[in-house]
């Protein structure tokens, strides 16, 4: 885990915060790492933003606990999409936090899988579905990513 919160969130409603998440929100496009709930689960999932359609909703493909897709296309504005940190603050399987080599007194980010390190959790995810995408991709999964 890491101790989430990063800059965007929604602390508390405020009116500033609430226009500096749909600012945020704005910014989202194919390979932006957000947080996604999803019913069926029951509850919050981090997931990635594969593709914005003509009509400007996001398509976010993210996993159950098996690693299998699973994907949903909503408005920006869905209170089922959260920015990174707010709802979930676990780590890629295969991740873990470790100290940072480059930069004293802060972590890194280590895939044991691959052996490389990223500076942020939003790095790391991204990395991670990166490599799932292509999983999913050259074993047949239908995917809605372009």
């Amino acid at each position: 885990t890491w101790s989430g919160g990063l800059p965007g969130g929604l602390p508390g409603g405020e009116a500033q915060s609430m226009q500096q998440e749909l600012r945020l929100r704005q910014t989202w496009g194919p390979g932006s790492v957000l947080e996604v709930f999803s019913s069926s689960l029951g509850g919050w999932s981090v997931g990635v933003v594969t593709k914005v359609t003509k009509d400007d909703k996001v398509v976010v493909q993210f996993t159950n606990e098996a690693q299998e897709p699973l994907m949903k296309v909503l408005p920006r504005s869905d209170v089922q999409l959260a920015t990174l940190g707010c709802n979930t603050q676990s780590l890629p399987p295969h991740f873990r936090s470790v100290p940072s080599q480059s930069r004293p007194g802060q972590v890194s980010y280590l895939d044991s899988a691959h052996n490389c390190r990223y500076s942020t959790p939003e790095s790391a995810w991204r990395q991670h579905f990166q490599d799932l995408l292509a999983k999913w991709q050259a074993s047949g999964e239908k995917l809605w990513n372009g």
